[in-house]
């Protein structure tokens, strides 16, 4: 209306001015104005109202903004937004900042990507306008206003990837937040549950919150938000769970493309009406605990490009169906349950780049047509029971290839020449087969490859030739990380250009390959090698000083074999942590002093290997070391109390040496030491009472020693000790009972001098000690006591004068010496203390024993008790007794005699 008012007004202010006021009569150039100034003065307030309102609520937005730039502490930030969001610049021209045509209002705030750091304040809860918000990758971090619950225009929601906490915001899918189409949370720290009201949001399209740590179960009700393309709730905390997935999961989404529900406890089988998911695109159910049967309805989705159900208990065969997804450009069923073959329908998708069906039960063959998928760009196969040859032409339509894993299977025959033709390939897995015949010099055609597997099958060398030719030919391949030959029969000389594999090779295992000869000085060029394992082979000759130069070695396995060893040569080797040079032959028997610069050694295994010196001093200084076997030498001299610098060693085995003395008591400190062995030494002196505090062993053998005195009751403490073993020495005393002991037989104790114990150790038992003797001394006066009494009796005599005077019956004798003065003086002294708080009860109920006792010797047979009574009057007596004592072992043993 203003408008309208404005325009008519400018334009009869035109008109007037056409007709020349200045020749029109006084009164009519009155007239015009006064019409001019009663149309226009209306209309003139109205637009400066309207311009007010506009100014003011300007300044809302721009107070908002100004309190998110407030909250904002990255100081990059001044480079950005600082010098831009200021006073003397209108707010909708600011970056990242749109504002409506109409009423200049903010509409949309796209700050992502801006490596900003801070707080969202609840002010920007006042842009009610906003339609679009986008803060994403950004270090945002703190809690979701609540103020958002405002912004009643929002469409689209984006604050993926941020440090953002605090509970799921319960007002999403509230009556008065319905516009909402976009929805990211992704990458934050959101916590609670999903709530079902979000089935509220009628006009969702996207609803991603994936990689948070939210709880409860999934909602079913999102599954009825029809408009819903995009569902991406994939990594989140281990108590969230989606639950089952329902029967007519599809029938309310007909435009889902994306379906994302990895890694969130998904049980269950997969429904069949996931093929009435036509538009879909990607399909993510990989770590779950989905069962059941692959559904052959996949096949309808012919529109899918990635399908993942790794990682979860599905059995059944692949469903040839599967071919007709022709647009598949990714499918994962490793780590399933799967049998049967590969189906040939696989063969019909054009377009695959990714097949991974490792880790199943899949047999047979693998379809000719697959090496015919020139897309295809990674092919994982391993773990499953696949056999056959491989193709003799498999790489000529795989251009693409890059990965290419069948390990552990049973595929045999040779490795086809034919592999040089995948000039793209980086992985080549064929480990744990039985493949067949030389390894192909056309594998250093393969420029790009970085990992090559072939351990453990039946290749050998090139027959024509001694020397290893396949490694001279690997040469050629300069990105070359990790090669891998072990255990084939090579049968092999290693060639000197094994130092001219790549710069960059860091491992080299070929280990039990039977390979002869030398160690060839070029192998110190392997600069930046961090592993090399050539144990159990026949090489001869030296250790090359070369290898002085491999800094980068951390790992050496060279075991097993006839090499003559320098020490001296590791000791410039400071990032060595694992030294296995067991069955070699060590130059001048003795380890160097400057071992000890290698700080970082954590495994060392020098066993058979011809030492025959004593242990320098600072060898006890690698206190680093977590397993040292040093066993099968000749080393002498003793264990010093430096031992204890060894407090992280959970393995040590010093056996069949010359080593003499006690061991040191310190010995209690080695706490995380799991085996010990000391077998077959000079060892003397007695077993430290401080083993008792290593709790973590399991093994200990000190067996053929001169060990003396008596095996530690500390042992019995030892609750995780399996194996342990001391015969052969000169040990004494008794055999702990208890603990680990009670699990023992009698051979860890054979051949001692004074060993005794329980039967089951085939010792002798142990004699009792003086107060063990005196104990069962005064127990046996009270038992002969009673045993008197009754001899007596059935002697058939009268006790009165006959054996004791005229004054004197057995009955008075023994209510006067007995009962009367004497009841203590026939029971144990130990068990006067243990009993002293009830003391007047017990000798009462023993006192009553002996009255039990005399009413057998009555002179009347019919005054006698008869057995019946007797036994009714001693087990009353035993319940009496019962509440004082530790049970009725002793009553046991008194009737047992």
């Amino acid at each position: 209306m203003a408008n309208r008012e404005l325009a008519f007004s400018v334009t009869f202010i035109i008109i007037c001015s056409e007709t020349n006021l200045k020749i029109m009569p006084t009164n009519q150039n009155h007239l015009c104005l006064t019409v001019v100034a009663l149309v226009l003065l209306p209309c003139l307030l109205t637009v400066c109202s309207a311009a007010a309102m506009t100014t003011n609520n300007i300044t809302i937005d721009e107070l908002a903004l100004f309190a998110l730039k407030s909250r904002i502490t990255e100081p990059s930030f001044q480079q950005t937004l600082g010098k831009n969001w200021t006073i003397g610049s209108s707010v909708c021209s600011w970056i990242g900042v749109t504002c409506g045509s109409r009423h200049r209002r903010v509409t949309a705030l796209n700050i992502s990507n801006m490596n900003l750091t801070g707080t969202i304040p609840s002010h920007l809860g006042n842009l009610s306008f906003l339609v679009s918000l986008d803060m994403s990758m950004n270090y945002f971090e703190g809690e979701f206003p609540d103020e958002f619950s405002r912004f009643r225009r929002l469409k689209w929601l984006d604050l993926s990837i941020n440090n953002l906490n605090g509970q799921f915001p319960p007002w999403i899918g509230s009556s008065s937040f319905h516009e909402l189409e976009y929805l990211s949370l992704k990458t934050n720290y959101f916590t609670g549950v999903i709530p079902p009201s979000i089935s509220n949001m009628s006009k969702l399209t996207a609803f991603i919150a994936s990689f948070n740590y939210l709880q409860g179960n999934l909602p079913p009700e999102i599954f009825n938000i029809s408009t819903l393309e995009i569902i991406t709730l994939g990594e989140n905390h281990q108590y969230f769970s989606a639950g089952w997935l329902p029967d007519d999961l599809c029938q309310q989404l007909p435009n889902l493309w994306w379906l994302d529900l990895e890694r969130t406890k998904l049980k269950g089988q997969i429904p069949s009406s996931i093929g009435q998911c036509t538009q879909l695109q990607t399909l993510l159910f990989g770590y779950n605990s989905l069962n059941g049967v692959i559904p052959r309805q996949l096949g309808n989705l012919t529109a899918l490009q990635a399908l993942a159900l790794q990682n979860n208990l599905l059995e059944g065969s692949i469903p040839k169906e599967i071919g007709n997804s022709s647009m598949l450009l990714s499918l994962d069923f490793s780590f399933n349950k799967l049998k049967g073959v590969i189906p040939e329908e696989i063969n019909k998708l054009p377009n695959i780049e990714e097949i991974l069906f490792g880790f199943n039960k899949l047999t047979g063959s693998i379809p000719v047509g697959i090496f015919n998928l020139s897309t295809i760009a990674l092919m994982a196969l391993s773990n499953n029971q696949l056999s056959g040859n491989l193709p003799p032409t498999m790489c000529y339509t795989l251009p693409y290839l890059q990965n290419l894993y069948l390990a552990s299977n049973r595929f045999s025959g040779p490795i086809p020449n034919s592999i040089s033709n995948c000039t793209n390939l980086q992985v080549l897995e064929l480990s744990a087969n039985n493949f067949t015949g030389s390894i192909p010099n056309s594998l250093g055609d393969l420029s790009f490859l970085q990992d090559l597997n072939l351990w453990q099958n039946n290749l050998i060398s090139d027959p024509s030739s001694p020397v290893l030719n396949f490694i001279t030919s690997l040469a050629n391949c300069q990105y070359l990380v990790a090669l891998h030959v072990d255990d084939n029969p090579l049968n092999g000389v290693l060639p000197e250009s094994v130092g001219n594999l790549s710069s960059s090779l860091e491992t080299f295992d070929a280990k039990n390959c039977k390979i002869r000869g030398r160690i060839p000085s070029g192998i110190g060029n392997l600069s930046h090698l961090d592993a090399l394992s050539l144990y159990g082979n026949p090489l001869v000759g030296s250790l090359p000083d070369s290898m002085k130069n491999m800094q980068s070695l951390q790992i050496l396995y060279l075991s097993g074999n006839k090499i003559h060893i320098s020490l001296q040569l590791f000791c410039d080797l400071p990032n060595l942590g694992n030294l296995q040079l067991d069955e070699n032959i060590i130059i001048g028997g003795a380890i160097p002093n400057c071992f000890e610069n290698i700080t970082s050694l954590r495994y060392l295994n020098l066993s058979s290997s011809e030492l025959n010196s004593e242990l320098p001093v600072s060898f006890w200084n690698l206190k680093n070391l977590l397993e040292l076997d040093i066993s099968s030498n000749s080393l002498s001299g003793s264990l010093p109390s430096d031992i204890s610098n060894f407090k992280q060693a959970t393995y040590m085995d010093f056996s069949r040496n010359h080593f003499s003395g006690d061991i040191p008591s310190v010995i209690g400190d080695l706490v995380n030491l799991e085996a010990f062995s000391l077998r077959n030494n000079k060892f003397q002196g007695q077993i430290p009472e401080t083993m008792g505090n290593m709790l973590s062993l399991q093994q200990l053998i000190l067996s053929h020693n001169f060990f003396s005195g008596s095996l530690p009751m500390s042992l019995e403490k030892l609750q995780n000790l399996a194996s342990f073993d001391v015969s052969f020495n000169n040990l004494s005393g008794e055999i702990p009972s208890q603990g680990p002991f009670a699990n023992f037989t009698a051979e860890p104790f054979f051949s001692n001098r004074a060993l005794c114990g329980a039967q089951r150790f085939h010792v002798p038992p142990c004699p009792k000690s003086s107060a063990q003797r005196k104990t069962a001394s005064r127990g046996n006066v009270l038992k002969t006591l009673i045993i008197l009494v009754a001899v007596i009796s059935a002697i058939g005599k009268s006790p009165s004068e006959e054996l004791f005077g005229e004054n004197m019956s057995l009955r008075s004798w023994v209510q006067e010496s007995v009962l009367n003065n004497g009841m203590a003086n026939v029971i144990d002294a130990d068990l006067m203390l243990t009993i002293n708080q009830h003391l007047p009860e017990i000798l009462a109920e023993i006192s009553s024993i002996m009255d039990v006792a005399l009413a057998c010797t009555n002179v009347s047979p019919r005054e006698r008790s008869n057995i019946k009574e007797v036994l009714a009057s001693l087990n009353k007596i035993r319940l009496q007794l019962l509440p004082y004592t530790d049970g009725s072992q002793g009553m046991e043993d008194i009737s047992s005699n």
